[in-house]
């Protein structure tokens, strides 16, 4: 049996292997595209949305990543060994640089896709970006474990929203019966006290 799948589980090592499967098929179709080797078609893409019977707009998506993969290498890594989702990485590649992407890998790590597009990487303008750093953001030291950061996520996001747990739920991007067995978690372990 092989070792990653006694560590991880069935599910987790089959959703690994899905989204490695996805980590070659862009890497290929980054490297298909920079050699020009969809000739004969008006773009990659429309050879993409030939190829895979996909829409345009899903195959732009997928040669965008790919076209982005080429210059991170850390997020591409991660992707290869399937820590994060296509979903995941295609937000990230929205906003990432070879400078940044080290620390939005981080915290896209525990973000759903549409958590990272909604919350946590949208494009204010950089003075509103300054404006809202205190007030809207999270800053955490790199190598802080995936669990703090979250529990961390959720304990400020319940504090923007006056501790309403519809509201801080619906941020999150998670149900509420989710956030209540987190909470009841953090409760177990001492790491929040009622008020």
């Amino acid at each position: 049996m092989h070792p990653e799948l006694v560590r991880l589980g069935l599910p987790e090592y089959a959703k690994a292997m899905h989204e490695a499967g996805e980590a070659r098929l862009l890497a290929f179709l980054g490297e298909f595209d920079a050699r020009g080797q969809w000739a004969g078609y008006p773009s990659c893409a429309s050879w993409l949305s030939w190829r895979l019977t996909i829409g345009l707009k899903a195959a732009s998506e997928k040669v965008r990543v790919a076209r982005a993969l080429r210059v991170l290498p850390v997020i591409r890594a991660a992707f290869e060994r399937g820590e994060v989702s296509y979903t995941q990485v295609r937000a990230l590649t929205r906003v990432a640089r070879p400078d940044s992407e080290a620390e939005l890998l981080v915290m896209g790590r525990c973000c759903s896709g549409e958590q990272i597009e909604r919350h946590h990487f949208a494009p204010y303008p950089i003075e509103q970006r300054e404006r809202l750093r205190n007030e809207d953001t999270l800053t955490l030291p790199v190598g802080t474990p995936l669990e703090e950061v979250e529990r961390q996520m959720i304990m400020r996001t319940l504090q923007k929203t006056k501790n309403n747990k519809t509201r801080a739920a619906e941020l999150l991007g998670i149900s509420l019966k989710t956030l209540h067995n987190k909470l009841n978690l953090y409760r177990e372990r001492g790491l929040l006290h009622d008020e």
